[in-house]
C-alpha cells in the first residue's frame, strides 16, 4: 500500500512526500501561476538546481499546469536556491514568522504575482 500524500517532481519524476517539494498552482479561475499557496491545478518540483534547470529549459511546469509560467517565478526560485532561508523550505516547513499553513489561514494572503488578496474560506459568500 503506497504512502499518502505522495507527489512526483515534474523534472526528475522522483516520488516523495508533498512536503519535500516546491508547489506551483494555477489558480482558478484566473489561470495565473503562483508558488506555494492557492487552490487549483498543482505541479511539484524538487528544490534543487538540476530539477529547476530542466523544468525551466523544457517548460515542464507549463505543460503540467497547462498555463504559461512567468519568468519572474523562475527567478524567485533561483534566488531561493542561492539564499537558503525559511523561504526556500518546501511547503509545511515554515518558520514561526508564517502563521498560515495550507487552508488554516487566519490572515489574508497576498501572492507576489496576484495583485488582489486571495479570499479565505470564511470570506466566501456561500448560502446554505
Amino acid at each position: 500500500q503506497p504512502m499518502k500524500n505522495q507527489r512526483r517532481c515534474v523534472a526528475c519524476r522522483q516520488l516523495a512526500g508533498k512536503e519535500s517539494f516546491w508547489r506551483f498552482v494555477r489558480l482558478y479561475p484566473s489561470h495565473q501561476v503562483q508558488l506555494d499557496q492557492g487552490m487549483g491545478r498543482s505541479a511539484y518540483l524538487c528544490p534543487n538546481p538540476d530539477c529547476l534547470k530542466v523544468a525551466q529549459k523544457k517548460n515542464r511546469l507549463g505543460h503540467a499546469l497547462r498555463a504559461s509560467v512567468p519568468e519572474e517565478l523562475y527567478q524567485i526560485l533561483w534566488q531561493r536556491l542561492a539564499t537558503p532561508s525559511e523561504l526556500s523550505s518546501p511547503i509545511g516547513e515554515r518558520s514561526e514568522s508564517t502563521t498560515c499553513f495550507r487552508s488554516q489561514c487566519k490572515e489574508v494572503l497576498i501572492s507576489p504575482l496576484v495583485s488582489k488578496p486571495i479570499p479565505q474560506i470564511e470570506d466566501w459568500d456561500i448560502q446554505v
